[in-house]
């Protein structure tokens, strides 16, 4: 799955900061790109960004980074990424923006809420950090360990 996220939209829903716009945007990219990294997620981040050149595309190491052209907004922007698409079905719509999601699922594409994909991240954290056993033996290997473990003890005593 390739998560379109809107990037404003989710950015203005993180706790406030005295930081600037710029600076907490850039947190925000760094920390995106930290959890597409750690789970191997294929995320693309459109932010509104009035370019009079057109959309500046780039990649901060695993996630790509859109800002849109002049007259073009992020939630247009994705709508017709999706039009374009072969197979709108492979791309994840994640905004709270409720048009956007409509049109988005209208389109073919799946759709997270801000609220959804944070809790998707969270259950993938809690995952990742749950430690699952390699070997778990059976009553019967237990046994057997069991007695290898009695015969040598015994083997030693005498």
């Amino acid at each position: 799955m390739h998560y379109l996220i809107d990037g404003y939209n989710l950015l203005f829903r993180l706790p406030k900061t005295k930081h600037s716009l710029q600076h907490k945007r850039d947190l925000f990219i760094r920390e995106l790109n930290d959890l597409a990294d750690r789970f191997s997620l294929k995320i693309t981040v459109i932010f509104d960004a009035g370019f009079p050149q057109g959309p500046s595309r780039s990649h901060y190491d695993t996630i790509e980074i859109v800002y849109t052209t002049q007259g073009l907004s992020a939630d247009n922007y994705i709508i017709q990424f999706l039009e374009e698409q072969k197979k709108p079905s492979d791309f994840c719509v994640v905004s709270s923006d409720l048009e956007l999601i409509h049109k988005s699922e209208l389109r073919g594409a799946h759709k997270k809420t801000i609220k959804d994909f944070f809790s998707f991240l969270q259950n993938k954290k809690t995952k990742k950090t749950e430690p699952h056993p390699i070997w778990k033996p059976s009553v019967r290997e237990i046994e057997r360990l069991r007695e290898i473990f009695e015969k040598r003890l015994k083997d030693t005593e005498s």
